[in-house]
């Protein structure tokens, strides 16, 4: 006598789909890759993304440096730059960071003083 089981359809593909994104989780894109040659705030603003999910602080940060000389009014540069610069151990660079965006945000004022108070328990 055989004995067979049988599994429906939908929930192999629902474990193929779980195993790819445990995958792509485990082996980020290389920054380089993504964004071999970027031009434009935006880009250098997504390669330093990339870097920071990598833990390369360092090269985040210089690449959103050049993502602020690009576009000075993006609030968004400065919080990004704000959390590398705190993922560096930097945290009066950080406060400074976090002021300009707040200052230039309409929203989320009360997220970067939450960010802009724990780094001033840093320093304390």
């Amino acid at each position: 006598m055989r004995f067979y089981i049988r599994i429906p359809t939908y929930l192999v593909i629902t474990v193929l789909i779980g195993f790819i994104g445990l995958f792509q989780t485990l082996n980020p894109p290389r920054p380089e890759a993504v964004y071999s040659n970027p031009e434009t705030a935006e880009e250098f603003l997504r390669r330093g993304e990339l870097y920071a999910d990598r833990q390369e602080y360092e090269k985040a940060l210089a690449d959103y440096v050049r993502a602020e000389q690009l576009d000075p009014t993006d609030s968004h540069v400065y919080l990004k730059k704000g959390s590398a610069l705190s993922a560096l151990n930097e945290p009066e660079a950080a406060i400074e960071q976090y002021e300009k965006a707040k200052a230039m945000s309409e929203h989320g004022g009360a997220l970067l003083q939450y960010r802009i108070d724990q780094e001033r328990q840093k320093l304390q």
